[in-house]
C-alpha cells in the first residue's frame, strides 16, 4: 500500500534559486531530478530501477525536459527523517516517507510568482487507507518550513500558505494517489477474474481509496446497471485504475509475490514512478490554467495593460511547451491515464476557459493599439501643421492684406480643438465616434497644411 498526496503550492523567484543551488535548507537537502524507484519483472526477480534517462521514452523531448530538468523538479534528502504529518484533534498520525517538488517553467511565469506541486509519500504503520486533511498538510507544509517564501517562513499559524496562495492567485488543491497490492475483502487476483459480488465489493474499496469517501447509494444503484465510468483497465486485464476528482487508486496485485520478495511487481513500479510523473504534470497544468485565469481577471480589473500583454504572451508560449491542446492518450497508458485525471479535473473545458480569455484580451490590446495609433497620427498632424501656421504669421504684412483677421483665429481655433481631441482621449473620455474618423484626420490636416504653404509661396512671389 503506497500513498502520494499531491498538492498545489508556489514560490517565489529568490526561493527557486535556493532550490538551484541544492543546499540544505531546513536540514533538508534538496535534490535536482526525480528519485529512482526500483521494481521487479512481471514473472520472476529480475531487478529493474527507473530514474529519469530510463524514462526519456515515456514523454516527447520537451516535456521530459520540463519534468526532470532545468531546475524544476527536486527530491528531499534528509537523515533524520521527515517529521509525521498529525492531527491531535482527530487523533490520526502518518509518517513522509518522501518529499518532491516540481515547479512550472519560470519564464511563463508572472509577478515574479512560480507555481508549484509538492508530492509528499505517506505512510501508516497499521496498514490501510490514508486520509489526510487538506489544511492539515498546508500546515504542515507552513509549520515544517518546506518551501523557501521569505513571507511565509517567518509565519507558521494554520492557514498562512493557503492565504498566501490565494493572494497570488495559486488556488489551493489536493490530489491523493493510492497503489493498492490487495484489499482485505476481496481475494488477491486478477480484476477479470471477479464473481458479480466481487466486483461490487472491488468497485466499492477502488472508491474508498482513491476520493477517503465510501460510495454513495446513488454511486451504488448505478454499478448495478453497469460498470463504473472511473474504472480503466491497464494492460492485459493484471491491473486498473479507478479515477475520480479527488484521486485516483490503482490497483496493481502482484500475483507472484510469495515467490518473490525482492522487490514489488513491475506494475506497482510504474505507478510509482512515470506514471507519478504523468500525474503530476497533469496536476500541474491544471493548476497554470486556474493560476492565469485569475491572473487575467487581475489585471483587466486593475486596467493593467502592459501585464495584460505580459500575461497573453506567457499562456500562449505555456500552451505550445505543455502541450496543452492534446489531451487524447498517445504512446503509453501513462497517457490513459493522463486522459483520466484531466477529464476529472475538467482540465479541457478549463483550458477552453483560458483561451476564450486570452482571445479578449487580445481583442482589448488590438483596440488599445489602435487608440494608440490614433493619439500618434493626431500629434504627427499636429506637427505638420505648426510649421505653416508659423510661416503663415511669419507673412504677416502679406496675408493681412489679402485675409482678414478670422483667418489667424481659424488656425488658432483648430490648433485648441486638436489639444481638447487629445486631452479627452489620453483621458479616456473621448467619444468613439471621433475615434472612428481621427485616422482620416491626418490626410485632411496634410491637405491644410499643403493648401497654406502654396499661399505662403504666391504671397512671396508677389511681394
Amino acid at each position: 500500500m503506497k500513498t502520494y498526496i499531491l498538492a498545489s503550492i508556489f514560490t517565489n523567484e529568490e526561493g527557486l534559486e535556493i532550490f538551484k543551488k541544492n543546499n540544505e535548507y531546513q536540514g533538508v537537502n534538496w535534490v535536482s531530478g526525480a528519485p529512482d524507484v526500483k521494481y521487479r519483472k512481471y514473472d520472476n526477480d529480475e531487478e529493474f530501477t527507473s530514474n529519469a534517462d530510463t524514462r526519456r521514452e515515456n514523454f516527447s523531448k520537451t516535456v521530459w525536459e520540463l519534468i526532470y530538468e532545468g531546475g524544476r523538479r527536486y527530491y528531499g534528502d534528509s537523515p533524520k527523517g521527515f517529521n509525521p504529518i498529525t492531527n491531535a484533534e482527530k487523533q490520526y498520525q502518518c509518517d513522509v516517507k518522501g518529499i518532491q517538488f516540481l515547479f512550472a517553467e519560470e519564464s511563463i511565469c508572472v509577478d515574479g510568482i512560480v507555481p508549484g506541486l509538492v508530492v509528499l509519500e505517506l505512510f501508516k504503520e497499521e496498514g490501510g487507507n490514508i486520509h489526510v486533511e487538506e489544511d492539515d498538510i498546508y500546515k504542515y507544509l507552513s509549520e515544517e518550513k518546506m518551501i523557501p517564501v521569505g513571507y511565509i517562513i517567518g509565519n507558521s499559524k494554520n492557514d498562512d500558505l493557503k492565504g498566501q496562495m490565494w493572494q497570488h492567485n495559486v488556488k489551493p488543491f489536493v490530489y491523493r494517489l493510492s497503489i493498492v497490492d490487495a484489499f482485505e475483502s476481496v481475494p488477491k487476483k486478477n480484476p477479470r477474474e471477479y464473481t458479480e459480488t466481487e466486483k461490487k465489493d472491488f468497485w466499492r474499496e477502488l472508491h474508498y481509496y482513491a476520493t477517503g469517501k465510501k460510495p454513495s447509494a446513488r454511486i451504488r444503484e448505478k454499478w448495478s446497471q453497469e460498470e463504473p465510468a472511473a474504472l480503466k483497465t491497464l494492460g492485459e486485464g493484471d491491473w486498473c485504475i479507478y479515477t475520480r476528482s479527488q484521486g485516483i487508486c490503482y490497483y496493481a496485485p502482484d500475483i507472484n509475490g510469495d515467490n518473490y520478495k525482492n522487490q514489488p511487481i513491475c506494475f506497482q513500479g510504474y505507478a510509482e514512478s512515470f506514471h507519478l510523473d504523468a500525474i503530476m504534470i497533469s496536476i500541474l497544468k491544471n493548476s497554470l490554467v486556474s493560476y492565469y485565469l485569475n491572473q487575467i481577471q487581475k489585471y483587466v480589473l486593475e486596467d493593467n495593460r502592459g501585464s495584460i500583454r505580459d500575461v497573453n504572451n506567457k499562456i500562449n508560449r505555456m500552451y505550445i511547451m505543455y502541450d496543452m491542446g492534446r489531451t487524447n492518450p498517445r504512446g503509453g497508458q501513462h497517457f490513459i491515464v493522463m486522459e483520466e485525471v484531466e477529464e476529472v479535473l475538467h482540465f479541457g473545458q478549463n483550458l477552453k476557459e483560458l483561451m476564450d480569455s486570452a482571445g479578449k484580451i487580445e481583442e482589448i490590446s488590438s483596440n488599445q493599439r489602435q487608440e494608440d495609433i490614433a493619439k500618434y497620427a493626431l500629434w504627427v498632424a499636429i506637427i505638420m501643421i505648426v510649421p505653416a501656421v508659423v510661416a503663415l504669421l511669419n507673412d504677416g504684412t502679406a496675408n493681412l492684406e489679402k485675409h482678414s483677421l478670422a483667418s489667424f483665429i481659424y488656425y488658432g481655433l483648430f490648433l485648441l480643438f486638436i489639444y481638447i481631441v487629445v486631452y479627452r482621449i489620453h483621458n479616456g473620455r473621448f467619444p468613439n465616434i471621433f475615434k472612428c474618423i481621427l485616422s482620416k484626420l491626418c490626410e485632411i490636416v496634410s491637405k491644410s497644411r499643403e493648401k497654406v504653404g502654396k499661399l505662403c509661396e504666391k504671397n512671396s512671389s508677389q511681394n
